[in-house]
């Protein structure tokens, strides 16, 4: 499926594509306890220009391009990739935003300017003391320029464990505190090869979180909160939010493979029903489905 010539099937799908979620690498320059490369492994393959060029030609109704890793600024052609997307649609930049310190002050707000959504994974204000991400420092150096550039481009993801759950008003706060406009979360599931348990499951404590979220409803996507909250409060797919995976959305990993999304990786034109293969691992793609 990676080759240059698709199958005829391959491309009659991708015609009517107008979302797609693109794996620029698996490469990341943290380690963070609850990452899910610890049992899945990483690749060393990096998406290349003749790709994306070529994942251009192939969606020619593409509106929004969704660039994810791996960490994205690891990437040698990350700036060149940028170019090539912000010319054709609106693009949203997942990162940790690290390596954007880096960047001095003209290059980051080029960057910024061009680039219509950054999505930063964020967990915790107390940078000295929070164990399971490191260099949150400069994930928070990156948040605090990029307000100061602008504030409509930014959105920050706080990635919710047992580890700072407890401290989600003071999060939220913090951030609200600083200018960050636009919110949204990641709930982090267990994996295997850590030595931490990292979920939220208890539903009480996870009842406490959501009623914290709907404090700051109006910084979310509240499309994405209100199918979160089904999932993880009642174990629900909510029929009026179809997936629209394998109709109009769809995901193209690091290798240069087209799949319906990452949650199940079947091939184009394989799903089944979406109601059996929605899960915890593919809810972060609502937020991608039905952008604010």
């Amino acid at each position: 499926m990676g080759s240059i010539s698709l199958g005829r099937k391959i491309m009659n799908n991708l015609k009517n594509c107008k979302k797609i979620l693109v794996e620029v690498n698996q490469t990341c320059n943290l380690n963070c306890s609850y990452c899910f490369y610890r049992d899945y492994g990483r690749v060393i393959n990096q998406l290349s220009l003749d790709n994306v060029k070529e994942m251009l030609d192939n969606c020619p109704k593409l509106e929004e391009c969704f660039l994810t890793g791996g960490e994205c600024f690891t990437s040698k052609n990350i700036d060149q990739i940028i170019d090539l997307l912000t010319a054709k649609c609106y693009l949203t930049v997942f990162t940790n935003g690290v390596r954007l310190n880096n960047y001095d002050d003209k290059r980051l707000t080029s960057t910024v300017n061009k680039v219509n959504r950054f999505i930063i994974s964020f967990d915790h204000y107390d940078v000295d003391n929070y164990k399971c991400r490191s260099n949150l420092d400069k994930t928070l150096s990156v948040i605090k320029r990029i307000l100061a550039i602008d504030s409509e481009r930014l959105e920050v993801k706080v990635c919710i464990t047992k580890f700072n759950s407890d401290e989600l008003d003071n999060i939220f706060k913090y951030l609200v505190d600083l200018g960050v406009k636009y919110l949204s979360i990641n709930f982090i599931f267990d994996i295997k090869n850590t030595i931490y348990k990292h979920e939220v499951k208890n539903k009480g404590d996870l009842k406490k979180i959501f009623k914290i979220i709907y404090k700051y409803f109006d910084y979310f996507n509240k499309t994405y909160i209100d199918v979160l909250k089904e999932l993880y409060l009642n174990g629900k797919y909510l029929d009026k939010y179809p997936c629209i995976a394998d109709s109009e959305y769809y995901y193209l990993d690091c290798c240069n493979n087209y799949y319906i999304c990452p949650g199940n990786n079947k091939e184009l034109g394989c799903r089944g029903d979406c109601k059996n293969c929605y899960s915890k691992e593919c809810a972060n793609e609502w937020e991608i489905m039905y952008r604010r």
